[in-house]
């Protein structure tokens, strides 16, 4: 507790506490808003006003004295009260009516800090800096005393030309931000009541004129280059160019390149008004071309055509929601096949605080892991889960950080689908839930340049995707195809192949898991035939070692060779359906196919396969099942689909079929677990009698690379 405060406090509730509209103040001897809006409600009081409002604005301005030695009065007292707040003592214990010696040796000290001449004098735009809570020292965690030389620096060039007195509490926030606009509208020549602090159109275009050929080593332009050293350094200290002198040297040369390098602009070293544009507003220059984009449109030939042409290479799609938003498998495919990648983003809401838990996101991990599936997009492929609203500091700590930590937690328990985590939403949130560790890569939402988390922050270190702007492009008229420009790092490539399970006629029949032991590859075919030889089309085979899935009933006339509808896996890695010929004689329901077992009649062990003895009892006490070792972790399923647990590497399943789901003929059944340690073999879970294993028929090129052995 501040005792100066305190009294403070007691003297506005005493002072003005029977005043209309002027409330209270809450007698706590510490500062905040509260205080500082109780002194400026009193002196809106003294001032003559009577709708009295927690804010200094232009009337307020304007209808205030000019203080100084030898000035009286309850406004003085109310300059003093502030003074206190802001730390700054008077030479006296108590508040007084009187600006004595004390209180000017308080408002020089206050200048000084401020970077502004010492004068003593308090001008109305001094008394509207001193009642607020902005910092003149750096007191704060973090605070860095290069910013507060830059701000007090800003301070005595700009002050006076902007209207406002700038913080200088040693961080990089919107203020500052704010300020180093202001100095670069000054240098450029703009007019006082013009100047705002926000680099737009007009801004833009005198920068350019001023500067044509932008600046670069040898510059005379001291003002600008210093500018420029400022707005480096708050980009990063790795940026620190070790002086700010306003000279253009080979030092400020390779810091400018390194940030054009990192921030995705050709490192030239002379800054034009792309770098200038990129290291002090969120979406930078919003006409560079990129190659990068995110929409939330079905993505047809036709746009596809029209975005190739635009030089668009990746393209960020939803992987959850609506129909009108989410991507689909045929989409997914024609973006792979005109040569461009996909990135996954995850997002149901996100909008607001409320959406944020760490319940939430435990669920959003398991969903985005199984869209992500059943999308195809291949094992370490970076999901980045959206958090779309302008989160403030504690917003971050106190929910979307727990968000982040169960999506982390959720899919180290899905270790068996290994995807990785990103982060969609402004720099602070990026690189705060990046430094905690749950993300690995930012998508940054930096076309939001008003959010409080863009404005003030540099682009976090681990940067993928930057979003800038929306545009839309000609189609057809009227057709157009509208999306987000999205600056790419390089850092993630996106997914250029699709793994999906196939589209097939499997949902309600029954399919069996086989293995092709003998010497032959057996042949896939595109199409039956009528007419001998009653095959049609070659594409592809299943080699020896492989498994794949195949319908247990068979397929053709009665006078035709009997086939089976097959999924296996291409040379290329993808995953095709096709069908292939079990016999030329008609032999009912079962195979005949020579050198074909069901999966769980072989022992997988290594390279090698050992066919086993259906008469045997391959487990003890379990009569016809067989154990398989599992030496990846694998997602164990129950009927309705939904993920049960992870089974980690070097437990064992048992199976006494080689039967899989119906509607996920990817998915073996199996009936028991046994984790070792002598636990012995036990339900997946007390309520669960069967689940079903991901058979990993992705990665299975020989049995070294299988799930499951």
């Amino acid at each position: 507790m501040d005792v100066m405060v305190l009294q403070t406090q007691r003297w506005l509730n005493r002072t003005y506490g029977s005043v209309p509209t002027f409330g209270s103040v809450e007698e706590t001897g510490s500062t905040g808003w509260d205080t500082i809006y109780g002194l400026i409600r009193a002196l809106q009081h003294e001032e003559g006003i009577t709708d009295l409002v927690d804010n200094f604005g232009e009337t307020t301005m304007a209808l205030c004295p000019t203080l100084k030695l030898g000035s009286t009065g309850r406004v003085v007292t109310i300059l003093q009260g502030g003074l206190w707040c802001k730390g700054y003592g008077t030479g006296a214990a108590d508040l007084t009516a009187n600006f004595a010696g004390g209180t000017e040796d308080a408002v020089k000290q206050l200048q000084a800090d401020a970077g502004l001449p010492q004068t003593g004098i308090v001008t109305p735009m001094l008394m509207k800096a001193i009642l607020s809570m902005d910092a003149f020292t750096n007191t704060w965690s973090g605070g860095s005393d290069r910013i507060c030389e830059m701000q007090r620096a800003l301070n005595a060039s700009i002050s006076s030309y902007a209207g406002i007195i700038f913080p200088c509490d040693g961080l990089y926030s919107r203020s500052l931000n704010e300020a180093i606009i202001y100095a670069i509208q000054k240098d450029i020549g703009m007019d006082a009541g013009t100047a705002n602090g926000a680099f737009g159109p007009t801004t833009t275009s005198m920068w350019k004129s001023a500067y044509p050929n932008g600046v670069s080593a040898g510059s005379s332009a001291t003002a600008m280059v210093k500018i420029i050293q400022y707005a480096l350094y708050c980009n990063g200290a790795s940026y620190d160019t070790g002086t700010f002198d306003g000279v253009y040297d080979s030092t400020v040369t390779t810091r400018v390149s390194q940030f054009q390098s990192f921030s995705g602009l050709p490192a030239t070293g002379t800054v034009d008004i792309s770098t200038m544009l990129s290291m002090l507003v969120s979406y930078g220059d919003q006409d560079r071309a990129v190659t990068g984009l995110d929409c939330a449109n079905t993505l047809t030939d036709s746009y596809l055509a029209a975005l190739d042409s635009y030089g668009y290479k990746i393209c960020g799609r939803y992987i959850v929601g609506g129909d009108w938003k989410r991507l689909k498998v045929d989409e997914f495919a024609r973006i792979l096949a005109k040569g461009m990648s996909v990135f996954p983003i995850y997002q149901t809401n996100g909008m607001e605080e409320s959406y944020f838990s760490y319940n939430q996101g435990w669920e959003d991990g398991k969903e985005a892991v199984m869209n992500a599936r059943a999308f195809g997009f291949p094992n370490n492929t970076v999901i980045y889960f959206a958090v779309d609203f302008d989160a403030m500091d504690y917003q971050v700590t106190n929910s979307v950080i727990p968000y982040f930590q169960g999506i982390y937690e959720r899919l180290q328990k899905m270790s068996c689908y290994p995807y990785r985590i990103g982060i969609y939403g402004p720099r602070n949130v990026c690189s705060r839930v990046s430094d905690a560790g749950y993300a690995e890569l930012s998508f940054v939402s930096d076309m939001s340049s008003g959010f409080s988390g863009n404005l003030g922050y540099p682009l976090p270190v681990n940067w993928a995707f930057d979003q800038i702007d929306t545009v839309s492009y000609p189609v057809q008229a009227p057709d157009f195809v509208e999306i987000d420009k999205d600056v790419v790092s390089g850092r993630d490539s996106g997914a250029s192949v699709a793994f999906p399970i196939p589209d097939t006629d499997y949902a309600g029949g029954e399919s069996l898991i086989k293995v092709n032991i003998g010497n032959d590859e057996i042949p896939v075919y595109a199409n039956m035939d009528t007419n001998y030889p009653f095959v049609k089309n070659q594409i592809g085979s299943i080699k020896k070692g492989q498994f794949y899935i195949a319908r247990a009933s068979k397929d053709g006339a009665s006078w035709a060779p009997s086939y089976r509808k097959v999924i296996y896996k291409k040379g290329d890695g993808a995953l095709a359906t096709g069908l292939i010929i079990v016999s030329n004689t008609i032999m009912g329901g079962s195979f005949i196919q020579t050198g074909v077992v069901d999966f769980h009649s072989v022992i997988f062990n290594g390279s090698d396969l050992e066919v086993l003895n259906p008469d045997e009892d391959h487990i003890s006490g379990l009569p016809g099942y067989i154990a398989h070792t599992v030496h990846k972790p694998v997602a164990a399923m129950n009927s309705s689909g939904t993920f049960i647990k992870t089974i980690p590497a070097g437990a064992k399943i048992a199976a006494d079929v080689s039967e899989t789901g119906y509607s996920h003929p990817e998915y073996l059944i199996c009936n028991y677990v046994n984790y070792g340690e002598g636990n012995g073999w036990e339900p997946i879970t007390s309520s669960d009698s069967y689940f079903f294993v991901d058979v990993d028929l992705y990665s299975a090129t020989s049995g070294a690379d299988r799930a499951i052995w």
